[in-house]
């Protein structure tokens, strides 16, 4: 059978994520004092990384003198591959939804999440890692992709309830006070949360309908939702609030535009239509091709529109002018 051996790149990054997850951890141990149960979703989605790493490293051991991998010699059991698709996504999901539940009740008026919510959203979502992780990396098996999506949307579903974001409390108030610059604020932050959320919920949708037919449509449309509707929408975002006391420059909401978040949704829709061709006629591989690339050029598009409209609504003064 040979001896086993480590290819000496998978041991260089599991030797990163270890002193990665080693430093968040330790920093963690910090006790705050307010919405605790947002160090535990950091927390879980730096282990969800670890968990990765550590399966790819033993993956990646093989046999040597044939150099096959275990995984494919059939030593390591072959999981779903959307499930693990959907496990490397779950740790930048997790850190997010960290982030959200310790800004939001700020930057949507000072309300405090729904405590019962919350520990029912990080229940369901310890849940589907577990079984997130049994499903990708060591059994493939219908029902456990579909539980683990079940209850990955439902811990979704609670967290947007627990920290208001589709709503839930009386905003009429707030929306009567703010003008101008703090309003233009608001109305981009809730813009951009419901919208992110909304393509999350898709996502899981299809990648569980994905676990049941398996067709490639399906597979391609969960991850494009998931990274670029969630993840890319989040980070645009999230970057505005957090450039100018980086940059020490103001950003002004009121000079926005929606442009670049138009031309993502372009960008999601094009691929759609591009995937039902495909599922359609999977013989016509040019208007699917063509449909793929224009999707990918919008995304190009909407990020170089995104820098433009950042670099124009800074300010020129810095926040704190220096003497």
């Amino acid at each position: 059978t040979g001896h086993l051996r480590i290819s000496p790149g998978y041991f260089a990054q599991f030797l990163g994520v270890s002193i990665f997850t080693g430093i968040m951890i330790s920093t963690l141990r910090i006790h705050p004092r307010l919405l605790r149960t947002a160090d535990y979703f950091i927390g879980l989605s730096v282990i969800v990384l670890l968990a990765i790493s550590v399966f790819h490293l033993i993956f990646a051991v093989s046999t040597e003198g044939t150099g096959e991998p275990l995984r494919e010699a059939g030593r390591v059991g072959k999981g779903s591959l959307m499930s693990e698709v959907q496990m490397l996504m779950l740790f930048a999901i997790l850190m997010i939804l960290g982030v959200e539940y310790k800004t939001l009740p700020s930057f949507l008026g000072f309300i405090k999440p729904r405590r019962k919510l919350s520990v029912v959203s990080f229940g369901l979502v310890v849940t589907s890692v577990i079984l997130g992780l049994l499903s990708s990396m060591f059994y493939s098996n219908l029902l456990l992709a579909e539980i683990f999506n079940v209850a990955l949307l439902g811990s979704v579903i609670a967290f947007s309830r627990a920290v208001y974001i589709f709503g839930g409390f009386d905003n009429s108030e707030i929306l009567r006070v703010l003008q101008g610059e703090r309003k233009a604020r608001y109305n981009y932050i809730i813009r951009h949360l419901r919208l992110a959320f909304l393509f999350l919920f898709a996502g899981i949708v299809i990648a569980a309908a994905f676990s049941i037919l398996g067709t490639f449509v399906l597979y391609d449309l969960a991850i494009h939702y998931t990274a670029i509707g969630f993840l890319g929408i989040t980070i645009a975002l999230y970057l505005p609030l957090m450039l100018p006391p980086i940059t020490g420059k103001i950003i002004h909401f009121t000079k926005f535009n929606s442009l670049p978040l138009v031309l993502i949704i372009a960008s999601l829709a094009v691929r759609t239509s591009a995937d039902i061709v495909l599922a359609v006629q999977p013989a016509n591989i040019a208007p699917v091709s063509y449909g793929f690339m224009i999707s990918g050029w919008l995304v190009v598009a909407a990020l170089f529109a995104f820098v433009v409209m950042i670099h124009r609504s800074m300010q020129q003064e810095e926040v704190i002018n220096e003497q």
